[in-house]
């Protein structure tokens, strides 16, 4: 999956929303299921292929998903991954948004994040600051990991608000992969972003 247009340009962060950033147990996984399938639904085009990934959730066993949130890799690659969730303080129930990120296992002794599943919701929650506050969090978290050098996304370069989003938190566009995202019949350029972490 990749970051979506997931928030308003920083400069449109009028009245702050207080969420808690938090970590989900294996237990909550259906969350996760729900909050990947809503986030299709608002942004067809900034994540994967909808269709294809609204088949791919709805089949995905419960086993995986308490794997994804017991910080691994799923589908047998090795390494470790990082979700947070914003939640709203004044409904506990409800999640506001969620970012990842995957640190592939290398011998490398510094390693490579690449940032994921970036999505506010859009009923009630966007421009707001939430997005910023989701990212800046997994930042820190990969940043106390201590191996950690380096962070990527990649985002479609149509979704002008994330972008402004990673830009205010240090990202700079390294590249253009042309017709790198594939959504139905149609084709879509990305920007490649990084931050080093220091």
């Amino acid at each position: 999956m990749k970051p979506g247009n997931s928030e308003q340009t920083p400069a449109d962060v009028r009245n702050p929303q207080p969420v808690n950033i938090v970590q989900l147990s294996p237990d909550q996984w259906t969350i996760l299921r729900d909050m990947k399938l809503r986030s299709l639904e608002q942004e067809p085009i900034a994540f994967e292929d909808p269709v294809e990934a609204r088949k791919k959730y709805l089949t995905r066993p419960e086993a995986v998903w308490r794997e994804i949130l017991s910080g691994k890799i799923h589908g047998g690659r090795k390494g470790a991954s990082i979700y947070v969730f914003a939640q709203d303080p004044s409904a506990p129930e409800k999640y506001a948004g969620m970012v990842s990120a995957i640190i592939p296992e290398t011998r490398q002794a510094r390693k490579l994040a690449t940032v994921q599943s970036m999505y506010v919701d859009a009923e009630g929650y966007r421009g707001q600051g939430i997005g910023k506050k989701l990212l800046a969090d997994l930042l820190e978290k990969l940043k106390a990991r201590g191996d950690v050098g380096k962070v990527e996304l990649q985002v479609v370069v149509t979704q002008g608000p994330a972008i402004a989003l990673y830009k205010s938190l240090g990202f700079e566009i390294t590249q253009t992969l042309y017709k790198a995202a594939k959504r139905g019949d149609e084709e879509y350029d990305e920007y490649q972003m990084e931050k080093e972490l220091e």
